[in-house]
Order: structure tokens, then C-alpha cells, then sequence
């Protein structure tokens, strides 16, 4: 028997074996293109989902940006206000001190001033001590000579009516 014929007890001829063996292969080829095929959807479909996720994510994130730029811009308006209150009180004070040294006396001029209406005081007691005692004067000199007149004025009539 020849190689070309094959054995003829078991069946198998070249060309059976052929045919044979390009079914197998032929069959391996569908079996692997369907897993391709099957493979490529699920990677598609889980890169859909990753997608899916991503977009999601992201906007969660620029909502939570947006809330807290929002927010910061809220404090920062807060916290403006509030500094425009204490520069306001700053300057209210600052006005304050301006009008107190615009109207309020220095403690030196004070001192001074003080001193010369204390000196004038003392003047003035000193003249009303002197013209009470020249009043006191004058009233026991008017005294005495009211007296002498009427001590004259009896000898006077003693002498005379005498």
C-alpha cells in the first residue's frame, strides 16, 4: 500500500484526513473568532462602564468644586464684612482720639494754668485778708475817734457848765 492511498482497513485517505483536519481547523477558527467576538463586547462593555464611571465622577467632583468655590466665596465675603466692621470701629476710635486731642487740654498747659489760678486765688486771699483788716481798722479807728469825740465832748460841757 502506497502512502497516497492510505490504509484501506481503517478508512482514512489522505484526502479524508484532510478534510478531517480542516474541519477541526475550521471549527477552532469559529470557536476562537466567537470568543474573540465574545471577549472584545465584554471588554467594550466594561470600557463603556469605565466611561460611564469616569463621567460620573467627574461630575460629582466639579459639583463638589462648584460648592466649595461657592463656599469659600461666601467666607471670604463674610469674613470682608466683618474686617469693613472692625476698619469702621477702628476709625470711629481713631476719630475719637482725634476730637479728645482737638478738645481736651494738655496735662502741661493744665499744670500751668492750674498753678497761675492757685497764684491769683492766694493774691485774691491775701487783698481780702488786708481789706478786712484795714475794715477792721477803719471801723475801730471810727470806734476810738467816736469815742474821743464824745470823752471831748463831755469834758467840753464839764468845762463849760462848770
Amino acid at each position: 500500500m502506497s502512502g497516497e492511498t492510505g490504509d484501506s482497513e481503517s478508512g482514512w485517505t489522505v484526502d479524508t484526513l484532510r478534510a478531517h483536519m480542516q474541519q477541526r481547523i475550521d471549527d477552532l477558527v469559529r470557536m476562537l473568532d466567537e470568543r474573540y467576538a465574545t471577549q472584545t463586547r465584554a471588554t467594550e462593555r466594561a470600557f463603556e462602564a469605565q466611561q460611564t464611571a469616569m463621567q460620573t465622577a467627574m461630575t460629582a467632583a466639579d459639583t463638589a468644586v462648584s460648592k466649595a468655590l461657592e463656599s469659600a466665596e461666601k467666607a471670604v465675603t463674610k469674613a470682608e464684612s466683618a474686617a469693613e466692621k472692625r476698619f469702621d470701629a477702628v476709625n470711629e476710635f481713631r476719630q475719637t482720639l482725634s476730637d479728645q486731642a482737638a478738645t481736651l487740654m494738655p496735662r502741661a498747659e493744665s499744670k500751668s494754668r492750674h498753678a497761675a489760678a492757685a497764684e491769683k486765688i492766694d493774691d485774691l486771699s491775701t487783698k481780702i485778708d488786708k481789706a478786712e483788716g484795714r475794715g477792721s481798722g477803719l471801723s475801730a479807728g471810727w470806734g476810738y475817734l467816736v469815742g474821743a469825740l464824745g470823752v471831748a465832748a463831755a469834758i467840753y460841757a464839764t468845762l463849760r457848765g462848770g
